[in-house]
């Protein structure tokens, strides 16, 4: 599935695709929230959780790595050294 496919797909579809394709491959936090970042075929999508009513607050799909950035601060290289 490319990008373009998936942004044509109904909110639902999109979820259900992420949860059962998705790899994931970061989380981070806030005070407020919790994100988990998946890669779904050659995309991402990040998902964020409002802390304080466990629910879903946003769901959005990017290609461009740029948008990997609040995210490299969290990830532990050390196992690639030895």
């Amino acid at each position: 599935m490319t990008f373009t496919e998936f942004k044509k797909l109904d909110n639902l579809s999109k979820e259900l695709l992420c949860w059962s394709k998705g790899v994931v491959v970061a989380t981070r936090q806030n005070d407020s929230f919790h994100f988990k970042l998946y890669q779904v075929f050659s995309f991402y999508i990040e998902i964020q959780y409002n802390l304080h009513f466990e629910t879903l607050n946003s769901f959005s799909a990017f290609e461009n790595t740029d948008q990997l950035e609040p995210y490299l601060a969290e990830l532990n290289i050390d196992s690639l050294y030895y």
